[in-house]
């Protein structure tokens, strides 16, 4: 056996290897773990979801893609969360209303105050938009597994609210740097408090701010209702957030085990909403035998509902697309066609 023989044996063995190298690389072959933040605690509901979620991914995809869950905002607020995605730090997160609107812009139309009557009719237009937004996600590299549903934030305070002009003496909170809120006290001559969440309870029990938004299960988590006398029984807006998994990464991963995914993250999305729905309607009878509950007089919800256009007018274009404002209103108008009419007040 010569050494040219011996040369081409080994070089052919070399290129097998190679290949069978290459082709290990780009299969899931070998553990693809996911490291995905999200704001909530380990102990609540999302915890239990998520956690059901990632054994069910490792066990079903044989151990290929692993996930690992950070929870309570160790790796950040949702600002810098999107920026650990973009750098590869993260492969995914759990956004609320803030945070999904860095993935797909457009979801900010949901935001707008006033906008949706109910909460059978937000679920049912955010449903038609998932394609829509979707898509504007995936031409920004990312890919939404599911929507989560935060429900109706309500107005608490120390003092009765029954229209705008009160709501200016109330010393309201306002969310720092978020864009609705500014607009929102901004476009009604309101003077707001901004500050972060964690400092909200502090400045209640100061009087620096009086009156706080949030939805019903979140006055309970924060105990903010122990510092508050009053509730608006309207539903100011309704929110919803995602999980989203960074595309790069995404496309890494076989059809099968996207399957995998998507599958179990759906079937666990269904759980974890269903459960939050019941812990906010929970909360909203607990917080109602607690506080007062002022209902808004024909002329107080005319004001609100001036809001409602003013922050459409000002934000269209801006924070989102006309198109999608549009693409919200065609699908609430079919939607209460089909309905007969909603009420006008949200009761979550």
């Amino acid at each position: 056996m010569n050494n040219k023989y011996i040369y081409k044996t080994q070089f052919g063995i070399f290129c097998l290897l190679l290949i069978g190298l290459m082709l290990f690389l780009t299969t899931d072959a070998f553990a693809l773990k996911l490291k995905i933040a999200v704001i909530a605690p380990q102990r609540t509901i999302w915890g239990r979801k998520l956690g059901a979620w990632t054994k069910e991914v490792k066990a079903k995809t044989g151990g290929k893609v692993k996930i690992k869950i950070y929870y309570g905002g160790i790796q950040g607020d949702e600002v810098k969360v999107v920026r650990l995605m973009k750098i590869g730090r993260l492969q995914g997160a759990g956004f609320m209303a803030r945070g999904i609107s860095k993935i797909c812009p457009d979801s900010l139309v949901f935001a707008i105050p006033m906008v949706f009557h109910s909460e059978a009719e937000a679920i049912w237009v955010q449903e038609k938009m998932q394609d829509y937004l979707q898509k504007q996600a995936r031409g920004r590299g990312y890919e939404i597994l599911g929507w989560t549903r935060q429900g109706f934030t309500y107005c608490f305070s120390q003092v009765k609210i029954e229209s705008i002009a009160l709501l200016r003496q109330a010393k309201p909170w306002m969310l720092e740097k978020d864009a609705f809120c500014e607009a929102f006290f901004r476009l009604n001559n309101i003077a707001a408090i901004p500050a972060p969440v964690g400092d909200v309870m502090v400045a209640l029990q100061s009087g620096m701010i009086r009156t706080v938004f949030a939805p019903p299960i979140g006055m309970l988590i924060m105990q903010w209702q122990s510092r508050v006398k009053y509730q608006l029984s309207t539903g100011l807006f309704y929110s919803f957030g995602a999980v989203v998994i960074n595309q790069k990464q995404w496309k890494n991963i076989s059809k099968r085990n996207q399957a995998i995914i998507q599958q179990s993250f759906t079937k666990y999305n269904k759980e974890l909403n269903g459960a939050i729905n019941k812990q906010n309607r929970d909360a909203l009878r607990v917080l109602q035998k607690k506080l007062t509950v002022l209902t808004p007089t024909p002329k107080a919800l005319q004001e609100l509902y001036a809001v409602t256009e003013k922050v459409e007018k000002d934000m269209t274009g801006k924070a989102f697309s006309r198109k999608s404002m549009e693409l919200v209103k065609s699908y609430l108008k079919e939607y209460r066609a089909r309905k007969g009419g909603e009420s006008v007040s949200a009761k979550n």
